[in-house]
Order: C-alpha cells, then sequence, then structure tokens
C-alpha cells in the first residue's frame, strides 16, 4: 500500500473526527428551543344520553356532566389541551 495514501487517508479522518467533536461542542452553546403552540382547539363530541355513561347537560357555567363517558373526556382535556362541545346525538330505531 502507497505511504502517501495512507497518510492522506489518516488526516482526512481525523479531520473530520475533529470537526464533528466542534459542532457537537457548538451544539452546547446555541440550544435550539422549541415551542409548542398554546391555542385551545374545541372539538365538537357527539353524545347520546345513556346513565351512568353519559349524562351531560347545560348549566350557567357550561357544560356539566356525569358518567364514565363524560369523565374520560375531562381528563383528556388536562393532558390534550382540547375543550369539548358536546352535542346530543339523535337516532332513529
Amino acid at each position: 500500500m502507497n505511504v502517501t495514501y495512507k497518510f492522506k487517508t489518516e488526516v482526512k479522518w481525523r479531520v473530520l473526527t475533529c470537526f464533528l467533536c466542534i459542532l457537537i461542542m457548538l451544539q452546547g452553546f446555541f440550544p435550539i428551543y422549541a415551542s409548542a403552540e398554546s391555542a385551545v382547539k374545541t372539538i365538537k363530541v357527539g353524545y347520546f344520553a345513556f346513565p351512568g355513561y353519559h349524562e351531560v347537560f347545560e348549566d350557567e357555567n357550561g357544560p356539566q356532566g356525569r358518567g364514565y363517558g363524560f369523565d374520560f373526556l375531562q381528563m383528556l382535556r388536562r393532558y390534550t389541551n382540547l375543550n369539548y362541545q358536546y352535542m346530543v346525538a339523535l337516532y332513529l330505531l
């Protein structure tokens, strides 16, 4: 193997390694900040009247309710930054 070729290859790898190390160190000096949108979105939720599962009624304070379905959506609201607008689903048998 040619000695000059081996020397040039080693120099290229050392330069590349030094460049990558410098890039990694500079990353600590210039951090990237991510910002989340703080806008609250409103989703329309269709529900059917079912005792113990969906019991939603309008009050002067907004939608109030009881039951598993209502409580589950209120729990999700804490984590998803969403508001729910409850719509009565009418169906025919």
